[in-house]
């Protein structure tokens, strides 16, 4: 692939991956909804895409994972401490947990099916 196209393909990457839309990513760099969805059509660049956003669920979850103790601390004193009303904290608190639960669940079950995805294309 020309080094052209290659930096128009990160481009593309980075803006899908900064916004929440195909509509959002091609008016950011000024290229057309349809020449986005071309891209994604292309079975190494929506590969590469794919991995892209893989690797970013990777270290959002990292980062709640490592946030979890302190939510867990934190519902421990509001649940120890009979005085405080801190609903707002304790709301807060499970919601990151909830988070944390979910993402963990998403990145095991991507990198399970990357592993069988492998196995699969030695197997073929």
């Amino acid at each position: 692939m020309p080094a052209i196209a290659s930096r128009k393909d990160e481009t593309i990457l980075t803006a899908l991956l900064t916004h929440t839309t195909v509509k959002a990513a091609a008016k950011s760099i000024g290229i057309s909804e349809s020449s986005v969805y071309s891209r994604l059509k292309d079975a190494e660049f929506k590969a590469r895409y794919d991995a892209l956003r893989r690797e970013m669920l990777s270290q959002v979850t990292a980062g709640l994972q490592g946030k979890l103790a302190a939510a867990v601390d934190t519902i421990e004193s509001v649940m120890s401490n009979p005085a405080v009303s801190p609903q707002t904290r304790l709301n807060a608190a499970s919601e990151m947990i909830r988070d944390c639960m979910k993402l963990t669940e998403q990145n095991d079950i991507l990198t399970r099916l990357d592993a069988l995805e492998k196995a699969q294309e030695l197997n073929e």
